[in-house]
């Protein structure tokens, strides 16, 4: 019963092993912040939203590259809300009428409420999981990305890095998020590079 409730809870068995030191707390948060991204796929079309803000940027004459990501944005005022950020390479930056235009744009077109920025990724190591090809239902989808978030843990640990952000980054090759033949997107975990004391 008590294994059974825990991996539902989708605490790691086999991780339990290492006794005290292994933290609830932390893991409580990696859950609830996994959850609250399925529940924004749910409630807004990431596709849509992303074709829009391509065809926007088209229109304002910048030629979007062919990659875009996205990732957990911080968190929001609002308990239990979430923050997506769908973003792509560009040049910067971008006045205020152009952010307002694409915001109008896209608002408009998907009925989400958006906000254009700028901003540039900090120096980072990357560690890449491409998406499993014998993953064929969301159970094993979803056991993929626990070994690779594994991995990452133990990668950080053993290197003694920090990671900048809890969660990866989907990044996807093509001009649309609903092109299919993008495939599926890498999980993109980004590190803060190791430094004199870690190496």
């Amino acid at each position: 019963m008590t294994v059974d409730l825990l991996r539902r809870a989708q605490v790691p068995l086999a991780e339990l092993a290492a006794g005290p030191e292994f933290s609830f707390a932390r893991w409580r948060s990696v859950v609830e912040m996994r959850r609250a991204l399925e529940d924004f796929y749910l409630a807004v079309d990431i596709p849509a939203v992303g074709d829009a803000f391509f065809d926007a940027l088209v229109e304002c004459g910048l030629a979007p590259a062919p990659r875009h990501w996205t990732a957990a944005g911080e968190p929001a005022p609002k308990p239990a809300s979430m923050r997506m950020v769908l973003a792509r390479p560009g040049r910067l930056p971008l006045d205020r009428a152009t952010r307002e235009f694409l915001e109008e744009r896209v608002g408009a077109r998907t009925g989400c409420r958006v906000r254009a920025m700028t901003g540039v990724l900090p120096p980072r190591l990357e560690v890449t999981f491409p998406a499993s090809a014998d993953a064929s239902s969301p159970m094993e989808e979803a056991a993929d990305g626990y070994l690779c978030q594994l991995a990452v843990d133990h990668h950080v640990a053993t290197h003694h890095l920090t990671a900048i952000s809890p969660t990866p980054r989907q990044v996807s090759r093509g001009s649309s998020w609903s092109d299919p033949d993008v495939g599926q997107p890498v999980s993109v975990f980004d590190l803060h590079p190791p430094t004199a004391d870690t190496e």
